[in-house]
């Protein structure tokens, strides 16, 4: 047997069960997809950018609708605690800007 943290590549039933939750082949085409906000970062070695920029690229391809899908690649960014303070801030402040936009919230006056 085959030690394996998600599946076993050399069985066609858990290959078919790991696709059945991957976000990338669960995107159908006609579908009005909301809108989406997407970030890696560039450093990352558990969830490599090119990961995101594929994904994007499907759900925007696939979307019937007109909402955005949003892709930020980070500079010097990595996983977590890898990344440098300050860039977290901004990487926070910006998901929630896009959240507020898109739920049509405006700061109080």
């Amino acid at each position: 047997m085959v030690d394996t943290e998600y599946a076993r590549v050399d069985d066609p039933d858990e290959v078919r069960r790991l696709a059945g939750f991957s976000p990338y082949h669960l995107v159908r085409d006609g579908v009005d997809y909301p809108a989406t906000f997407i970030v890696a970062g560039d450093t990352d070695p558990r969830c490599p950018p090119w990961h995101a920029r594929k994904f994007a690229a499907r759900l925007q391809a696939a979307t019937s609708g007109d909402a955005p899908v949003l892709l930020h690649i980070w500079r010097d960014s990595g996983h977590g605690w890898a990344t440098d303070k300050e860039v977290l801030l901004t990487q926070e402040t910006e998901w929630l800007a896009f959240l507020a936009k898109t739920l049509g919230m405006t700061p109080p006056r």
